[in-house]
């Protein structure tokens, strides 16, 4: 698959994450507006937050020098003063954050770059089906070809897009069984957040819509996907798929159900 946007990862906060460029992603949004005028409009119209969701690093533009923001306060008396310098502003966004951006876009180049991601997300669960081997036996003789194939493929998924980390353990796990290595100790799955049903969510927000009407909005948005009889949820900030075979028994997190409105109502 062609990679539409680079993917990095970056110390955000505490945690180490995929992110990607505001400014590669206003380029390829196609976007007319100058880019601060732009990338502030979208923080403002998203609710994100520094440090959570992005942080801000500066180019020398003539040394290739990156610093962070917190090193230009203090080696400048304001960001004016940075930019005659030669510096140039980027805000480094979580992968999240720029699929929510994306999406926010209402354009076909944005639906295209969401649904980029969409679709690694789908070869990942594609291979999360795939029937597992016979025997233990089978998996001993392992070819050093197949396992570098496999730990490429492990490696490109866990590192290019956001996962939960219940479906993380899942894809490790069966990974690693196929190499015929033991799998993970998983205390993760034991603690994971509550989640809840759309019905149930829908009435505690008190939002007066009808579930069958919500699901046509979160499909439109490529939020969740016909699958089987039910539905499956493709965007796991939001929830988690139970039953994942079946498509039929997805759940919600309340801590970003809110989000959720704001993208689809």
């Amino acid at each position: 698959m062609e990679e539409i946007i680079k993917i990095s990862e970056t110390q955000i906060g505490d945690s180490s994450v995929n992110s990607v460029s505001a400014r590669e992603l206003h380029f390829k949004l196609n976007s007319k507006r100058d880019f601060t005028s732009w990338i502030k409009e979208q923080i403002k119209r998203g609710m994100f937050e520094y440090n959570i969701d992005f942080i801000i690093i500066w180019h020398d533009t003539k040394k290739g020098v990156v610093k962070s923001n917190e090193e230009i306060q203090q080696e400048f008396s304001n960001t004016q003063q940075a930019v005659r310098n030669g510096y140039q502003s980027d805000y480094i966004l979580t992968l999240d954050t720029a699929k929510h951006i994306a999406l926010m876009s209402g354009t076909a180049k944005g639906k295209e770059i969401r649904n980029y991601f969409i679709e690694v997300e789908k070869k990942y669960r594609l291979q999360l089906q795939q029937p597992k081997p016979k025997s233990r036996d089978d998996l001993i003789s392992v070819s050093q070809s197949e396992l570098d194939k496999e730990l490429q493929t492990l490696d490109f998924l866990l590192n290019r897009v956001h996962f939960s980390e219940k479906e993380k353990i899942e894809f490790i796990n069966k990974t690693l069984e196929k190499i015929n290595f033991q799998t993970l100790e998983n205390p993760h799955l034991l603690k994971h957040e509550p989640v809840f049903t759309l019905t149930q969510l829908l009435k505690d927000f008190r939002v007066d819509i009808r579930t069958a009407d919500f699901n046509r909005k979160l499909e439109s948005y490529g939020i969740i996907e016909r699958f089987g009889n039910g539905w499956i949820l493709l965007d796991m900030k939001f929830g988690e798929n139970r039953h994942f075979k079946e498509g039929t028994n997805h759940r919600y997190y309340k801590s970003t159900f809110q989000e959720l409105l704001d993208i689809v109502l």
